[in-house]
């Protein structure tokens, strides 16, 4: 054998027992595929959320109150004065407010102007006829002339009484929905009269809400940092909704028509 061939010989035993004996070592070292455990991924458990329950307590709600009354305007004009106060209790008859025209105010105001010229001039000559610096006629002249200015004041009101608005019943001003000097159309709603004692509310729920409520269950009204106390006076179900009657102190101040508040019920 030449020397060639037996390194050639001695090369390849070498590569075949270098890889037997990697062949080996990947065997210990190494499980096969097949034999390892299987391993179940987590059972993931989805928990679906509670049925959502109504709230019992606190009820966003639009609250219309029962025994207010709507003052309209007679006619058409300007609301020349608001002679009373919001909150103010009120007599039957009283006077609530006056509309007018623009030209009956102008008119108006020209003529009370030359009235208290003349009222002055009357003043000032009496004195001087009283001392003999004028004569007599003078002041009968300025005497005609306050009273023909007057006369015809007195005759501009009486037309002008067809935008007095009176209150028709007893009761408290509950709201004023018009500024003095705003233009106004006949049938406006300018005001909100309240009758006198209890006062009551109309609110109108989820039916959920109303369950086990009934007349005499207490109840809160809140409007901002309003906070009032109320009864229930009846329940009325209206399909998916209820409607409650709620019964304020007389004292209480009733909130804006359609005001939209947090209504409190205590069962």
């Amino acid at each position: 054998m030449t020397p060639t061939k037996q390194h050639v010989r001695i090369l390849t035993v070498f590569l075949f027992s270098s890889l037997l004996i990697i062949a080996l070592w990947l065997s210990v070292a190494r499980q096969p595929a097949d034999t390892l455990p299987d391993i179940e991924p987590p059972e993931v458990v989805s928990e679906e959320p509670p049925p959502r329950t109504e709230a019992r307590g606190s009820h966003r709600a639009q609250l219309v109150p029962l025994d207010s009354s709507r003052i309209t305007a007679p006619t058409s004009g300007v609301l020349a004065s608001w002679p009373v106060a919001q909150h103010e209790s009120v007599a039957a008859g009283q006077l609530l407010a006056s509309i007018a025209t623009p030209d009956q105010n102008a008119r108006l105001a020209r003529l009370q102007a030359r009235a208290g010229v003349a009222r002055h001039q009357v003043r000032t000559l009496r004195h001087l006829v009283a001392d003999g610096y004028e004569p007599q006629a003078n002041l009968d002249q300025a005497q005609a002339r306050l009273d023909a200015a007057l006369a015809e004041i007195a005759e501009l009101e009486a037309s002008m009484e067809s935008g007095r608005i009176l209150a028709p019943a007893e009761g408290v001003v509950q709201e004023l929905l018009v500024e003095e000097g705003a233009a106004v159309e006949a049938g406006d709603v300018i005001a909100m009269l309240a009758a006198p004692g209890p006062r009551a509310l109309r609110s109108t729920v989820p039916a959920g809400a109303a369950e086990g409520i009934g007349p005499g269950h207490a109840a809160r009204v809140v409007f901002g940092s309003q906070s009032l106390d109320a009864r229930v006076m009846q329940v009325r179900p209206a399909g998916p909704r209820a409607e409650l009657h709620l019964e304020l102190a007389a004292d209480s101040e009733l909130p804006a028509e359609g005001a939209i508040g947090e209504l409190f019920l205590h069962p």
